[in-house]
């Protein structure tokens, strides 16, 4: 992302919704328009007046370390954009990582 975090803090405008929407419309632009919220505030946060969410954006490729956590095969988005570049038996390529 260029100019990254300081563009982000330009966006948010001092504001963590302002962040959030900044990001949403980062994964619209890029056609990932369905993002699944949980609520996942426990007593203790709501009892400290803090909320806590997790979102989940459909389509995304997750983020994995370690060679036992490796997800890539069958990713439409990933085989999309490797497209007809070399691979050896037809796997992607793991090293180096596929998302530089």
């Amino acid at each position: 992302f260029p100019a990254w975090p300081a563009r982000l803090a330009e966006e948010a405008g001092g504001d963590v919704r302002g962040a959030l929407d900044f990001v949403r419309r980062l994964f619209a632009d890029a056609g990932l328009h369905r993002i699944a919220l949980v609520d996942q505030t426990s007593r203790e946060h709501a009892d400290a007046g803090t909320a806590v969410m997790r979102a989940v954006v459909p389509g995304t490729v997750p983020m994995c370390f370690g060679t036992a956590q490796l997800r890539f095969a069958g990713i439409p988005r990933l085989e999309a954009a490797l497209g007809e570049a070399p691979r050896e038996d037809d796997r992607v390529p793991y090293v180096p990582h596929p998302f530089p």
